[in-house]
């Protein structure tokens, strides 16, 4: 789904909340409220594989947004801050 610029920055700064890059926020911005984009690297905490994805779910029938790293590169600190983004990603789908 596309994103309003208001939600790509809010979406943002929880990304950088776990070491997006702030020079990049811009082109996060950009490219999301242009087309719609599934996948997104910032890599970050959650190194080279560290991703936003924006995608749709067959299951409920909606968009969800999540982040994820490369499975080689999962440990318990990044599976928490993993789980911990999803959750404050998932609350703010909720508010909208």
């Amino acid at each position: 789904m596309k994103l309003t610029p208001e939600i790509a920055q809010k979406i943002y700064i929880i990304l950088e909340d776990i070491g997006a890059p702030s020079s990049m926020r811009e082109a996060f911005i950009s490219s999301q409220t242009r087309e719609e984009i599934h996948e997104w690297r910032f890599q970050g905490l959650l190194g080279f594989g560290g991703k936003f994805w924006n995608e749709w779910s067959y299951m409920d029938e909606k968009y969800k947004w999540r982040v994820s790293c490369y499975s080689e590169d999962e440990n318990p600190k990044r599976l928490k801050l993993i789980e911990e983004t999803n959750k404050r990603l998932n609350t703010l789908a909720q508010s909208l």
